[in-house]
């Protein structure tokens, strides 16, 4: 299997425990029971039929992938007051560098295309 396969399987199972979580949050956020918790489908690269097994499909003893803790970073917060602070300072500080520039350009050309004897 090559490597962009295995990479994309694991993209989507990614992307598929993402949507499991929507699924849950959307339950919760409407009052109604969540649906029954499943495992995200474990993707084996050496599986010769080239199809992601499920955690009923691994050999005993052994557990499926664990899950990524995504939930902290889906409910993190910024501050709009300080994002809007950080983009007016970034734009100052882009407009100095750019004028800066320009004058740089300006006294180079003076220098080598100015007085000629």
């Amino acid at each position: 299997m090559s490597d962009r396969l295995a990479e994309l399987r694991r993209q989507r199972a990614l992307v598929t425990e993402q949507l499991t979580w929507l699924d849950r949050e959307i339950q919760r956020e409407l009052g109604t029971p969540p649906f029954p918790q499943t495992a995200p489908p474990v993707v084996s690269v050496a599986s010769a039929a080239q199809t992601p097994l499920t955690s009923t499909d691994l050999p005993a003893g052994a557990s499926p992938a664990p899950a990524l803790a995504i939930e902290p970073l889906l409910n993190y917060e910024v501050n709009p007051a300080s994002v809007r602070q950080e983009v007016k300072k970034g734009c100052l500080l882009y407009f100095a560098a750019a004028f800066l520039f320009i004058g740089v350009l300006i006294v180079l050309a003076y220098f080598t295309l100015g007085k000629r004897s």
